[in-house]
């Protein structure tokens, strides 16, 4: 694990830098919704746990149960970069499937 997530090791040293994550993301809370008022209907996500981790951890958690299709990892990686080293993103993600 600490080649995976030591502060020494990610962000070429600088450590984890924590973001606010959804906490229990995943398809069972995500829904599409047309209010009142509003032409086109919208995504929502619901029934958070909101805290600050590493985004690893949501993706880890999401990837679990089954994940989003289309272009979610796309759009997610345009607000919220992978983590240094890029090459062992995906090991540090399914380290948080555990």
């Amino acid at each position: 694990m600490p080649r995976l997530i030591g502060d020494d090791h990610i962000n070429n040293g600088e450590g984890v830098t924590p973001v606010v994550i959804h906490g229990d993301l995943w398809s069972g809370n995500a829904s599409v919704i047309k209010s009142r008022g509003i032409s086109e209907p919208e995504d929502i996500i619901f029934v958070s746990s909101a805290c600050y981790a590493q985004s690893e951890f949501e993706l880890g958690i999401m990837k679990m149960f089954g994940g989003f299709g289309g272009g979610f990892l796309k759009e997610y990686h345009s607000l919220v970069p992978k983590t240094e080293p890029v090459d062992e993103y995906e090991d540090r993600v399914a380290l948080y499937e555990l």
